[in-house]
C-alpha cells in the first residue's frame, strides 16, 4: 500500500486482502485478521510506536507487540512493493498521509472521511507528506510545503475518485444512553430515546461539504452529505436504536428554497464505504422538514439505526 524502498517499512496486502505490515524487527507474516473488502473503499492506517505496530481498517484496530526501532524514511512507493513488477496493487488509492509521529485512535477515526485543510497541512510540523491526487498534472503533488513531489511509474495513472471523503467537520462522542447529543463542530444534534440500545462506545459524526459520488436525483445543491460511524459493541457499524430526532445543519443557505414555504424532502442512505446508489429512508412533511435556510429536522420514523452515509434530496 505504502512502503519505504530502503528499509521495507510500511503496510501491505496479504492473502485475501488482509492488511499486514513490513518493519525491521517485526513480523511480515503476522495475521491481523483485518480485511479491506474487494470492490469498495476502505480506510486503512498503520501506527508505529516503540512497543509495536497497530493496523487499522475502517477505525477498528489490532496490534502486533514487539520492540519497534526507528526508521529513516527515504523513498516511498505507493501501491507497490519497491517497484517490483509482480508486486503491485490492483486498485485505487486516495488521500495518502505520512506523519513523523504516532497518531491516536481518535485521530485515525477523524481521518476516515475528513481530509486536511490547507491550514491543517501548514500548521502540522509532524506531517511529512500529503497526496490527494486531485491535480491533473504529470507528477504527484505533495501538499506539504517544501516536501518532495512524486511521479508515476509502473502504469499508474490518475482516475476519478468516488471515495467517501471531503472537506468538512467532525464530532466524536461516546453514545452510551438516551438523551440529546450536540454536534458542535458539524452543527445541530441527535437525540436518542431513554432506554435505547446504544453502541456503548464512540460515535464519529461527519459533515462532508462536497457533493457525494453518484448523487441522487434532486440532490439539495450545496448541502453536502453526512456520515455516521459507530464503534463499540459489534465493532465498526455497531447498532443503535433509531435516532428519534436529528437536526442537520449546512454551512450555507442550502435549504432556503425548502424552508419558506415548507417543502417536503427525502432522506437517503447508503453504506459507510459505498460509492453506489442511494435508498430512500424517509420523506414527507411528518419526518423530514427544513427548519430554516441552514437546518433540517429528521424524525424517528426515518429509522436511522446504523453507520452510513446520508444525503437530502427534494421530492
Amino acid at each position: 500500500i505504502v512502503l519505504d524502498a530502503n528499509e521495507s517499512a510500511g503496510f501491505n496486502f496479504r492473502e485475501n486482502n488482509e492488511i499486514g505490515y513490513h518493519w525491521p524487527g517485526g513480523a511480515w507474516w503476522w495475521t491481523s485478521g483485518l480485511v479491506a473488502p474487494a470492490g469498495e473503499w476502505s480506510h486503512v492506517a498503520m501506527v508505529v510506536t516503540p512497543t509495536g505496530i497497530t493496523i487499522y481498517v475502517n477505525g477498528e484496530s489490532v496490534t502486533n507487540a514487539f520492540t519497534a526501532s526507528e526508521v529513516a524514511l527515504k523513498s516511498q512507493f505507493i501501491g507497490s512493493y519497491k517497484n517490483w513488477g509482480g508486486r503491485n496493487m490492483l486498485g485505487k488509492v486516495d488521500e495518502v498521509k505520512i506523519w513523523n509521529r504516532s497518531l491516536s485512535e481518535g485521530e485515525i477515526r477523524q481521518q476516515r472521511h475528513i481530509n486536511l485543510s490547507v491550514s491543517d497541512v501548514a500548521s502540522d510540523a509532524d506531517l511529512l507528506s500529503y497526496f490527494q491526487f486531485n491535480e491533473d498534472i504529470y507528477y504527484l503533488v505533495n501538499k506539504k510545503p517544501g516536501a518532495l513531489n512524486g511521479y508515476f511509474s509502473g502504469g499508474a495513472n490518475l482516475a476519478l475518485s468516488e471515495a467517501p471523503v471531503g472537506g468538512g467537520a467532525c464530532d466524536i462522542f461516546n453514545l452510551s444512553g438516551g438523551g440529546i447529543y450536540p454536534t458542535p463542530n458539524c452543527g445541530g444534534s441527535i437525540e436518542v430515546s431513554e432506554g435505547a440500545l446504544t453502541p456503548q462506545g464512540e460515535v464519529v459524526f461527519n459533515r462532508i461539504d462536497v457533493t457525494p459520488s453518484s448523487s441522487p436525483n434532486n440532490h439539495v445543491s450545496e448541502s453536502g452529505f453526512w456520515i455516521i460511524d459507530t464503534y463499540g459493541n459489534g465493532g465498526d457499524g455497531a447498532s443503535i436504536d433509531p435516532i428519534i430526532a436529528w437536526n442537520m445543519v449546512s454551512v450555507n443557505t442550502a435549504f432556503d428554497g425548502f424552508a419558506s414555504p415548507a417543502s417536503e424532502l427525502n432522506l437517503l442512505y447508503r453504506a459507510t464505504n459505498s460509492s453506489g446508489p442511494w435508498a430512500v429512508l424517509c420523506s414527507g412533511d411528518t419526518e423530514v422538514n427544513a427548519i430554516n435556510a441552514f437546518a433540517v429536522s429528521a424524525g424517528g420514523g426515518c429509522g436511522i439505526s446504523m453507520s452510513g452515509q446520508f444525503v437530502l434530496s427534494g421530492l
